[in-house]
């Protein structure tokens, strides 16, 4: 009976022995399956330690369809943020090759921009629009507002609700040679690569931020980034940033009207110029030799500010490379009074300026 037990014992040790063996290699082979299967990662011994000499290389094949899913699902979630604006007919049935405009959605409740001009009637209304969304409600036109700087139409249809709205990302959030997309109103799609802008001298408003997009066909269309959140828009010479389109629909939010805050000033972006070395914000200097770095008889000409002058931050907000110093200024009203931080020489400023009015829009209305 001893002996018995005692093989029945050594042949249930070796039969566990051989299960766990054979176990661990069947369990191996399957890790190896799976990985190469749904991650495009090949075989390989994954317990073992990386050697310099180690390298993963991913199935080219599936990096595309992974790309070209993103793309898709970008163009989908684009086009339910859009309007297309038809001329009425006597049937009610448009084709989208037959929209005279296309605009994105800003608002729920109908506010939508385009960079088409729409010809209102002899008594300055638009019935002969109609404006049909994504989900093919139906609206008619209320109001249209255009920036007379970005040359845009921001657009009020009557009586919409619970329209669907694309995010938002602005310039500063995008990084030089990330992927955008651009959709055009006959559907057609460009993928490019947003570019470094040259550093330039610019003035303090009438110039709204913009993007440099690489492999882009000029041409009316919208831009979204790789998750769906809109970029920016153009009109087929400007790609205008959302940073510039959002701080006029505020200004419509809250006034009632598009209004520009003026500084007068031209400047250069410090962060951006590769000479600055660690030096951040906008240093005042001539735009060229008839533009000089203050506008005599501006608010800042008055507030004594002067060729030479950094200015570093807004309210103690401060300017960088995250920042866009137009955007920031925009975000005031005319009238209203704003400090500046100002550096002049060893010097550092903190000087009071009030804002006066740069350039009312053209309003259209019913």
């Amino acid at each position: 009976m001893k002996i018995a037990e005692s093989y029945k014992f050594w042949f249930i040790l070796i039969g566990i022995l051989f299960a766990a063996f054979f176990g661990g290699i069947l369990g191996n082979w399957v890790f190896i399956y799976l990985l190469d299967k749904y991650y495009g990662i090949p075989g390989g011994n994954y317990l073992a330690a990386p050697t310099s000499s180690s390298v993963i290389v991913r199935d080219a094949k599936k990096v595309i369809v992974e790309q070209d899913n993103r793309i898709a699902a970008t163009v989908a979630s684009a086009d339910r943020g859009m309007v297309r604006i038809f001329k009425r007919n006597a049937n009610g049935i448009y084709q989208i090759k037959d929209a005279v405009a296309t605009a994105a959605v800003m608002t729920s409740d109908g506010w939508i921009v385009t960079p088409s001009r729409l010809t209102p009637a002899a008594n300055n209304s638009f019935d002969a629009y109609e404006a049909v969304s994504a989900d093919r409600r139906r609206f008619s036109i209320e109001k249209i507002e255009i920036d007379s700087v970005s040359g845009l139409s921001f657009i009020r249809l009557a009586r919409a609700q619970n329209l669907s709205v694309s995010g938002f990302i602005s310039s500063a959030q995008l990084s030089v040679g990330q992927t955008l997309i651009s959709i055009a109103p006959d559907s057609s799609i460009e993928v490019g690569r947003l570019s470094r802008q040259t550093p330039v001298v610019r003035a303090s408003e009438g110039q709204p931020t913009t993007l440099l997009v690489s492999d882009f066909t000029p041409r009316g269309a919208y831009f979204f980034d790789a998750a769906g959140q809109m970029a920016g828009l153009s009109d087929g010479k400007t790609i205008f940033a959302m940073d510039s389109i959002q701080s006029v629909l505020e200004n419509l939010l809250t006034e009632g009207k598009i209004e520009r805050s003026r500084l007068g000033v031209h400047f250069l972006n410090l962060s951006q110029a590769l000479a600055s070395g660690n030096e951040t914000g906008i240093l005042l200097t001539a735009l060229d030799a008839e533009h000089g770095a203050v506008i005599p008889n501006s608010p800042a000409d008055r507030a004594g500010l002067r060729a030479g002058d950094i200015i570093t931050a807004i309210d103690e907000t401060a300017l960088n490379e995250f920042s866009s110093f137009p955007s920031l200024l925009q975000e005031y009203r005319p009238g209203e009074q704003i400090i500046l931080s100002v550096k002049r020489g060893t010097e550092t400023l903190n000087v009071s300026i009030t804002l006066d009015a740069y350039e009312a829009s053209v309003n259209q209305k019913q």
